[in-house]
């Protein structure tokens, strides 16, 4: 904020008061002996901030280390004039330059000084336009970055929902354990909304569990088409951290390489069984892990097809792991099949390796990772007929189980986070209770894809393709 004129004087301790609606009101015994033992050594650096009548605006900590030591006069900064706003903001401000703030205070001194500054920041022209204070502006405010502030006001907000947190170690750990509290709202929630038991569905089944398990309970040969979205084995950095959903990352598969890598060498020779000869899979998968992926899926016995399939979602999502100027608008998926493709299966149409298809907007769609169901769709357009089984093995949000359900099949989905069960289990009743769309399936596609009317002619072809 720009500073209000002020001035520098010596005053008497005891005229100092102290309001009661200070911010601060925990003060670290330890950290207050650290303070004490330095005011005793080398003085106070920073003065205390009062205001015309002698009120303490800023640095009551600082106020009560002097009077543990006994000091009756003390060095002020006096700011004459200031309204309540002004001296709120003025503490805030004087509270997060400090570095003993614990990330609880910090997150609500964060989000008390937004506020303040959308009252009393004046609104900001850009041209023509006029448009009241954001939290970009803030981030500007106190030299961070927009997407910073954007989640510690998040955060903030979660601390006022669920005070207990504030006793968590730091602020990683409090968004985790926030997530699974969630979590089991959502299963209770969940639960209540199926108070009665809902009839059995042979079209679709979803097995909540790990994929390495529950695979070993499908028969051999047994699905027409797999379509694969494991966990990617990059750790995800705090600022993509999202505060009011369940995440994969929670109780679900240890997202690093290693551990990544190791559970799709177990899964992939068990995803060969089930799948029938002559059929087809998609693996999605990070580009970085290209050789050790096309090399793992080798070994399980599937034909891998050298040129991945590139889901172009328009826009990026991620940033990390990229170069300063280039930042990630794709996912890569192998093509596989189980030994030569089967006389029985004709490609309806040649497809471009580029899939350009928008990401999931739905809001009702509670999953971190939300894949559209338009793409599962154009992979089952190719290949698939209806009444055939699809296999879903990390069913995520279960985008590629109802697109199953549009095109007529049907399928099997396994995931191993239970929330995200109940959540499938939701989506498909709903889905179940609508006809099989199969006659739909391209104005479907069309309203998943703006650009896919246009880039029909380079993209796809109606020509039958001939069997391998």
């Amino acid at each position: 904020m720009t500073q209000p004129d002020h001035k520098q004087e010596i005053i008497a301790v005891d005229v100092i008061k102290v309001p009661p609606d200070r911010f601060r009101t925990d003060f670290d015994n330890s950290k207050m002996q650290q303070l004490i033992n330095s005011i005793k050594e080398i003085g106070l650096i920073n003065p205390l901030v009062v205001d015309d009548q002698n009120n303490l605006v800023a640095g009551e900590r600082r106020l009560r280390a002097i009077k543990s030591l006994g000091l009756l006069r003390v060095a002020v900064r006096r700011f004459c004039d200031l309204n309540e706003y002004e001296k709120r903001q003025v503490e805030l401000e004087e509270n997060l330059r400090r570095e003993d703030l614990t990330w609880a205070e910090q997150l609500a001194a964060e989000k008390a000084l937004h506020g303040l500054y959308k009252v009393t920041k004046k609104p900001i022209s850009k041209g023509q336009r006029v448009r009241s204070w954001g939290a970009k502006d803030t981030a500007g405010e106190l030299g961070v970055t927009a997407m910073q502030i954007s989640k510690d006001l998040q955060a903030a907000e979660m601390l006022e929902a669920m005070p207990e947190l504030a006793k968590e170690r730091n602020k990683a750990t409090a968004v985790r354990a926030y997530l699974r509290l969630r979590e089991r709202e959502i299963l209770t929630e969940l639960a209540k909304r199926r108070a009665i038991d809902p009839d059995i569905d042979d079209r679709w089944a979803i097995l909540c569990g790990d994929a390495r398990e529950q695979l070993d309970k499908l028969q051999d040969d047994s699905v027409d088409y797999i379509f694969a979205d494991p966990p990617f084995g990059i750790d995800l950095d705090e600022s993509q951290v999202t505060y009011n959903v369940p995440q994969r990352g929670i109780d679900a598969y240890d997202d690093k390489k290693a551990d990544v890598l190791t559970m799709y060498a177990e899964v992939a020779p068990k995803l060969c069984r089930v799948l029938k000869h002559g059929c087809h899979m998609v693996f999605w998968f990070a580009i970085q892990y290209y050789a050790e992926v096309r090399k793992m899926l080798g070994d399980a016995g599937f034909s891998v097809d050298h040129i991945p399939a590139i889901w172009y979602k328009g826009r990026h999502t991620h940033s990390a792991q990229t170069m300063a100027c280039l930042v990630n608008s794709y996912i890569t998926g192998f093509y596989c099949s189980k030994g030569p493709r089967s006389d029985r299966i004709k490609m309806r149409k040649m497809h471009i390796n580029v899939f350009h298809i928008g990401l999931e907007t739905n809001p009702a769609i509670e999953h971190v990772a939300k894949m559209p169901v338009g793409l599962p769709l154009d992979f089952y357009n190719l290949v698939l007929n209806p009444g055939e089984v699809v296999l879903d093995p990390f069913a995520g949000s279960g985008a590629a189980m109802e697109a199953a359900l549009i095109y007529g099949c049907r399928v099997i989905g396994i995931e191993l986070n239970a929330a995200n069960c109940e959540l499938i289990r939701e989506r498909m009743h709903r889905r179940a209770d609508k006809e099989a769309t199969t006659d739909r399936v391209d104005e479907i596609l069309e309203q998943s894809n703006p650009n896919s009317k246009e880039a029909e002619d380079d993209s796809s072809s109606d020509v039958e393709a001939e069997p391998n």
